[in-house]
């Protein structure tokens, strides 16, 4: 049968598996066509044999949205002519053997038409015939995702020179082991705005090519939202992002202190990361925090900090206190270890916190800040104040601005020790300002003496919730109209509010619950 003699018109899926796929020179599809899909499974050399003979773009497919090839059917790649102005959906490629793509390798670079792709997925082997394919100069990508878990996946790639796989406007890249050592071979379009930016590596060698490259070579324009996990963090002094980048988020994670070792010898605040909206540093990442610098007119919506052992803070720890510049933040939220860093942060002076969160189920998780001199941590202004469990015991470090209005402060205390430290001190020490929403939760009602209000305020409610008479044990001992609460619209007490109403002082003509 002659190539081309077999008329099928117009189709939407076509599926050719095995010797099937060796008939495709002798179909013929409409000038018009627009195939929704279009996939090729091959596993032996002889089911594709009579393909590989045709002529490079000899098989004409017209329109194709979705093109699939999997194993040996990536060969025939070359073969393939799609229609000039055609927009793919999705190209995935797959290749678990070198013996898959062998022939596509020798075809020249930027030879593969492709036009325009959306979705682009290379795994395996078939990422080495990335600088085989050539993209429309105006292709404006949403996904390119490429995935090798071994290094000779990569091997022909990295030989092609730094910035020369052009791949024009991408809206979300994500490099996974390996492939995230061919960063510096691609070349991002001038104006490219990304909203995602993702790398993953398990190990070293997945970015020990990035680590050599120069640091801020890697050009990646604008970026709303940059992951970076486990040993990609590393590449992060390489990355030079647009000078008036605005990202939405960045978010580090590192399980092992070898995750950061590279950019642990950075010189602090030699990272320059622009504008920042929410910062999430899990683990070893919040070790990093020294050597970020932010836009001096930076105004943050949250930092996140979550950091299970004491290492995972270890570098912070021994930086200056008040070393650390983070301008305005919205909400700030520290769990565990965390907390040890606050006397290191410095706010901008004219802050205002919406809400700010400390977490901690360990006395070593506040053991650093606890040493700290008197209420040395400034805070400034904050709407919402949020104390849990140990972290209770930091609330006498803290500093809040003088005219400060606060619309939630909350405490809550499970056990008797997490308030160990707040309970020695003297009555009515800790002076909080005015507050709108008061609430004090088990263990933590005990600190209420401890507690100073403004003289002026005006409490909307006041709300404790014990479950145990050894939660209310310090406010027995407490002198009758001995705790000033002001004018308290809102009164809620709880089981035992018997024993506790005696103890408050506060306006006349209010509603007990």
């Amino acid at each position: 049968t002659k190539n081309n003699s077999i008329k099928l018109w117009k189709i939407k899926k076509l599926e050719l598996k095995s010797f099937a796929v060796n008939i495709l020179p002798k179909l013929s599809l409409h000038g018009e066509n627009v195939m929704e899909r279009f996939h090729l499974s091959a596993e032996k050399t002889e089911h594709i044999s009579e393909v590989i003979r045709a002529e490079n773009n000899s098989i004409k497919l017209g329109k194709v949205k979705k093109l699939e090839l999997w194993n040996r059917s990536i060969n025939i790649l070359p073969k393939l002519s799609l229609h000039e102005e055609n927009e793919m959906e999705v190209l995935s490629l797959n290749a678990k053997k070198i013996e898959y793509v062998s022939e596509v390798m020798g075809a020249e670079n930027n030879s593969i038409k492709l036009g325009k792709i959306k979705k682009l997925e290379l795994n395996s082997f078939a990422v080495n015939i990335l600088p085989k394919l050539s993209l429309h100069e105006k292709n404006e990508m949403e996904v390119f995702y490429l995935n090798a878990e071994k290094m000779e996946y990569v091997s022909e790639v990295m030989g092609a020179e730094n910035n020369s796989i052009k791949l024009g406007k991408i809206e979300k890249l994500e490099l996974k082991s390996f492939a995230i050592n061919i960063l510096p071979k691609l070349s991002l379009h001038k104006d490219n705005v990304m909203e995602r930016f993702h790398l993953s590596a398990e190990k070293t060698e997945h970015v020990s090519e990035v680590i050599r490259a120069e640091n801020n070579s890697i050009k990646l324009g604008k970026v709303k939202k940059l992951e970076l996990c486990k040993h990609s963090i590393n590449t992060l002094p390489k990355l030079s992002l647009h000078e008036e980048n605005v990202m939405d988020v960045l978010y580090l994670i590192a399980d092992k202190a070898e995750h950061v070792f590279e950019i642990a010898s950075s010189k602090n605040n030699s990272i320059k990361l622009g504008k920042v909206k929410t910062l999430n540093l899990c683990k070893y990442s919040a070790n990093v925090l020294p050597k970020l610098v932010l836009h001096k007119e930076n105004v943050m919506e949250e930092l996140k900090l979550y950091t299970e052992e004491m290492e995972h803070v270890s570098e912070i720890i021994w930086t200056e206190n008040n070393s650390i510049w983070l301008g305005k933040i919205k909400k700030l939220e520290m769990r565990k270890y965390s907390a040890n860093v606050l006397p290191k942060l410095v706010l901008h002076e004219e802050n205002k916190l919406e809400r700010v969160l400390f977490d901690a189920d360990q006395t070593k998780h506040v053991l650093g800040i606890i040493n700290t001199r008197g209420n040395s941590i400034e805070l400034g202004k904050v709407e919402k104040l949020e104390l849990r469990d140990y972290a209770v015991n930091i609330l006498l470090k803290l500093s809040l601005h003088g005219e400060n209005v606060m619309e939630v402060f909350h405490l809550c205390a499970k056990k008797k020790e997490y308030v160990s430290e707040t309970i020695k001190t003297t009555n009515n020490s800790i002076r909080i300002g005015k507050v709108k929403k008061l609430e004090l939760e088990y263990f933590a009602i005990n600190i209420l003496p401890k507690l100073v209000l403004h003289e002026e305020n005006v409490m909307e409610e006041f709300r404790l919730n014990g479950r145990d008479i050894e939660n209310i044990s310090e406010i027995i001992k407490a002198k009758n109209n001995d705790i000033w609460l002001g004018n308290v619209k809102k009164l809620e007490l709880g089981p035992y509010a018997g024993r506790i109403r005696p103890k408050l002082r506060y306006c006349e003509g209010k509603t007990f619950y």
